[in-house]
């Protein structure tokens, strides 16, 4: 009986040579596991036995998400040895800092529910493959990599590590260690000196009438600003995806007001935009975020942080705690309590902080209903909070895809988790959502309260949509391709590895003739990106930072991409969809695993004889294209 051994290669670099000399034992039967695409594919070329680590039946998937969730719905209520509920550990106010920083903790890279996912999935591999040694190559400092070498610590089994990436020591000269603490400085000393300036200066010269309430847009800003006129030709700025929402509130009220988090880009010279922003600041065109907290509160929480750090690391030594985080033999707490103590001082001191900022915007500004997409985030949860205590209301927008696995979107499941059937302080007044799909996953799998629910529709398609763009381009050479924006944040969504090689896959399969025009989100590192697709001559590369989705969607028939909300922008544009998910690992976006959608490419074959199809399509092909793009945006993007 052959022996078995497991090899696990984490990265690209990978040693084919180091395993066609070492590897060839006839007696011993060598399983690969690799969390690269590209890597797993060279190994297949060469015949080795190869397995991607993130693809993994619907059982193990399955155990995964009900762990993931089971673990999520009693950690509030953990007892540890001092008798107090984990909920109640961390206060503010008499307020539970619990509810305010959960689902970071949990969804982070490196987080509490990659712990459980990385500790599942090595355990299912072990006791499978029984194997007589594992053997570890690549890069130890990956998440992946880390999570694994915690899990075989905790077991018997012979491990060698052969191949590893050292820490590179980077050593900063005198000159940029100056450098960056003087920018750091200047950071600081602009967001609550200057900025606080100039806004005390607005609100000096411009009072608001003790009996004006206000609505206001809570914007996230940076490069998603827009520079828009109302209809009394009144300057304002909003983010892009308000755009159409803003548009139709201006029009009817002229008490609007912006609430800016980050500095809005007006302009591509660094202190050009500098000074814009204090003349909009003082003009009162926007309320800074961080500069109405007050001073004697950010003093006060200096030496809060340093209390949340102590209470941190008690927290993660606690028995009770430690025990909570075992799956089997395996304590999954070893792969994320790093991430833990990195993480949760500042996002507690951060809910802090919010929820003191938020109490003073709404009582100060006088804001009467507040619309935002953050509505189910920490922020989103202190200014529902403050709004609810000062009889004001707050109005979720939906801002992307919610995805059919709660894992992903744990703050839609709070009302769950607070086990409440009424009376949700910090939940939204109003949740405004796309479409009837969004509404029956949220009252059906979030367990959302469905009075809250209000289908609206997808406000962003309106501007996008009109006759002329939607016919059919002739002879049309290019191929759109919309990257996806979950990158690194759950290996299950999307991975820089697999977002490459799904395009030089693509690039690899259409037509010589033809172009395939990546539009990277402006999360993505554009100059990677440049580096690893720069020997490919059919691909024209840009970022939707420099482009407008309209101008991209205008280029082109066929639209592709894995997870993007765009899907509903292209199906609208009555735009060939095509999904592609070479990696086969679980739908996110809700429409193929509901059965909405058929056009989803698994392989380079399949999409092959998907764009066959629609690069010259029949009469036939594209009347049945629109009937199903029209039922599919009846469901996920239109009122009902």
């Amino acid at each position: 009986m052959k022996q078995t051994q497991l090899i696990f290669i984490f990265g690209e670099k990978l040693p084919l040579t180091q395993i066609e000399r070492c590897y060839n034992e006839e007696h011993i039967n060598y399983i690969y596991i690799c969390d690269s695409l590209f890597t797993r594919e060279q190994m297949i070329l060469k015949g080795f036995k190869t397995h991607y680590l993130f693809e993994t039946t619907d059982l193990v998937w399955n155990q995964i998400v009900s762990t993931a969730l089971r673990w999520l719905t009693n950690a509030p209520k953990v007892t540890l040895t001092n008798g107090i509920h984990l909920e109640d550990y961390f206060k503010f106010k008499d307020h539970s800092l619990w509810w305010f920083v959960y689902d970071a903790l949990f969804e982070v890279s490196g987080g509490i529910f990659d712990s459980i996912l990385y500790t599942i999935i090595y355990k299912n591999l072990l006791t499978a493959n029984a194997p007589q040694q594992v053997i570890v190559m690549g890069n130890v400092q990956s998440v992946a990599c880390s999570n694994l070498l915690r899990i075989l610590e905790q077991t018997q089994y012979k491990t060698q590590i052969l191949e590893h990436t050292d820490k590179q020591i980077v050593r900063h000269k005198f000159s940029q260690k100056y450098t960056h603490l003087l920018l750091k400085t200047l950071y600081w000393l602009d967001l609550l000196v200057v900025k606080k300036f100039f806004f005390a200066i607005n609100s000096l010269f411009k009072t608001n009438s003790l009996t004006s309430r206000y609505k206001a847009f809570f914007c996230s800003h940076g490069k998603r600003s827009l520079v828009q006129f109302d209809s009394n030709k009144s300057l304002y700025i909003t983010d892009n995806i308000y755009k159409e929402a803003e548009i139709k509130l201006r029009k009817i009220n002229n008490k609007v007001k912006t609430i800016s988090l980050c500095e809005p880009v007006l302009s591509k010279h660094t202190t050009f935009n500098k000074i814009k922003n204090w003349y909009y600041i003082a003009k009162g065109i926007y309320i800074p975020w961080y500069s109405n907290a007050s001073y004697s509160s950010i003093g006060k929480l200096f030496f809060t942080k340093k209390l949340f750090k102590k209470q941190a690391l008690s927290l993660i030594q606690d028995i009770n705690v430690q025990s909570y985080f075992m799956i089997d033999e395996f304590n999954h707490l070893k792969s994320c309590e790093n991430k833990i103590l990195e993480l949760l001082p500042g996002l507690l001191t951060s809910a802090c902080i919010y929820l003191d900022i938020a109490s003073r915007i709404v009582i100060n500004q006088q804001i009467e209903t507040l619309y935002t997409v953050e509505s189910h985030s920490s922020l989103g949860r202190a200014l529902a909070l403050a709004l609810n205590t000062n009889r004001g209301k707050l109005i979720g927008l939906q801002g992307g895809i919610i995805t059919p696995f709660v894992v992903t979107n744990t703050g839609f499941y709070l009302a769950k988790l607070q086990a409440k059937k009424k009376n949700f302080p910090l939940l939204p007044n109003e949740f405004h959502i796309w479409g009837t799909y969004y509404g029956n996953l949220l009252i059906n799998s979030y367990e959302y309260p469905g009075d809250l629910i209000k289908i609206k529709g997808n406000t962003n398609l309106l501007s996008d949509l009109s006759q002329t763009k939607n016919e059919w381009i002739q002879d049309c050479r290019v191929l759109l391709y919309i990257a996806s924006s979950n990158i690194d944040v759950f290996p299950f969504i999307m991975t820089i590895d697999e977002e490459l090689f799904t395009i030089i896959k693509l690039a690899e399969t259409i037509p010589e003739d033809h172009i395939l025009s990546i539009r990277l989100h402006p999360s993505h590192p554009f100059e990677l990106f440049k580096t690893k697709l720069s020997s490919y001559k059919n691909i024209e590369l840009h970022s939707a930072i420099n482009r407008s989705l309209s101008q991209d969607l205008d280029s082109a028939n066929i639209v592709i991409t894995k997870a993007s909300s765009v899907i509903f922008d292209a199906l609208a544009r009555n735009k060939a969809l095509i999904l592609v998910n070479f990696a086969n690992t679980p739908d996110f976006t809700g429409i193929v695993i509901g059965k909405y959608w058929d056009l989803v490419a698994k392989n380079r074959n399949e999409f092959s004889q998907l764009i066959s199809i629609y690069l010259k399509p029949h009469n036939t092909d594209l009347v049945n294209l629109e009937i199903k793009s029209k039922t599919l945006l009846s469901q996920f993007s239109s009122p009902s």
